[in-house]
């Protein structure tokens, strides 16, 4: 998603007039020099059989392909962890995953790395679960 300010804009036309600067000129900085882009941030989540578990997740982060997770534990856990990213309809295109070795009241971070073939317009969110055995 682009975005301009519309105060810069405006600051540009009053130059433009008032300097009579060729639009052809002013135009490649208006476009090149204040767009920004803007991220849209991507949910992570627990199943419900993590929370079941006593896993809670205090914080998260997904960027680029990569989700990193803070987990806590009531009780010890271990196994392994997936994390699935979904698109629009919920389905799975892609998971990454990790070993997960908590002992009672521990915590720590984890980081799972996506291919880079993953079209990351299409996740429209992250699911962290435990693996079925």
């Amino acid at each position: 998603m682009l975005e301009i300010s519309a105060n810069i804009f405006n600051n540009y036309i009053m130059i433009f007039k008032s300097t009579r600067l060729s639009i052809s000129l002013l135009l490649p900085f208006i476009l090149l020099g204040h767009f920004s882009c803007t991220e849209k941030e991507i949910p992570v989540s627990l199943s419900i059989e993590l929370i079941d578990k006593g896993i809670t997740m205090t914080h998260s982060k997904a960027n680029d392909g990569v989700v990193e997770i803070y987990l806590i534990s009531e009780n010890e856990a271990e196994g392994e962890l997936l994390v699935k990213a979904l698109n629009a309809s919920g389905l799975e295109i892609a998971r990454s995953k990790a070993i997960m070795t908590l002992q009672k009241d521990d915590a720590k971070q984890f980081t799972f790395n996506f291919d880079k073939g993953l079209d990351l317009d299409s996740v429209t969110k992250y699911q962290v679960a435990l693996r079925k055995k």
